[in-house]
């Protein structure tokens, strides 16, 4: 009697699990970007909850340490299959997600003690109008580390990983040609001769 119910629901946990949580394939940037985008939120929106529940102000700098060091652990390990992927669509395997999380890791520690040694916050320099050299040295460095999956293009041919992420070799206006009903090499018609 229930048999459908068990069929849906075996059916959704199987989509959720390729959808996010597979290594196999590649993901091109654009679905990175919104896989990647879901988790973070599904992530950090109750990681900020959880913070903002501590009222006590004598427990807050503790609890949010807690709090955003679980966040961002939890978030690494939920977007490590889809970074994999991410990788194997420019034709690295999922051992350099290994690295490019120690190379990440490494870039912020640096930050951390640099920016301790100098015993600066990010918000008191903001707010002061001083833009320092450690923060052009730091930040900018790790801003692009975390774009890199994002800047990258993927192969524009089959690898090893699977097929293609490019639309099948076809530019944005082929695509768009395809989809208005005619041939691929078909020129698009002007802008000024379409109908509205």
């Amino acid at each position: 009697m229930w048999t459908w119910l068990r069929r849906g629901i075996a059916r959704v946990i199987n989509a959720i699990h390729q959808f996010f949580f597979t290594c196999q394939g590649r993901l091109d940037r654009r679905a990175f970007l919104v896989r990647y985008s879901v988790i973070y939120l599904l992530i950090f929106i109750p990681a900020v909850a959880a913070l903002a529940s501590v009222i006590d102000s004598a427990t807050r700098d503790s609890a949010a340490a807690l709090v955003s060091g679980a966040a961002a652990i939890t978030l690494l390990a939920a977007g490590a299959p889809l970074l994999v992927r991410r990788f194997h669509d420019f034709g690295l395997s999922g051992q350099e997600v290994a690295v490019y999380y120690f190379l990440g890791g490494l870039i912020g520690a640096v930050r951390t003690v640099a920016m301790q040694a100098e015993s600066v916050h990010i918000s008191t320099t903001l707010a002061q109008g001083q833009i320092s050299t450690w923060l052009v040295v730091w930040y900018v460095p790790g801003l692009l580390w975390a774009m890199t999956p994002f800047l990258i293009p993927g192969d524009r041919t089959a690898n090893r990983y699977g097929p293609s992420t490019a639309r099948a070799g076809f530019s944005k206006r082929q695509v768009q040609r395809r989809r208005m009903g005619g041939a691929a090499d078909e020129p698009l018609p002007s802008p000024s001769r379409v109908a509205f």
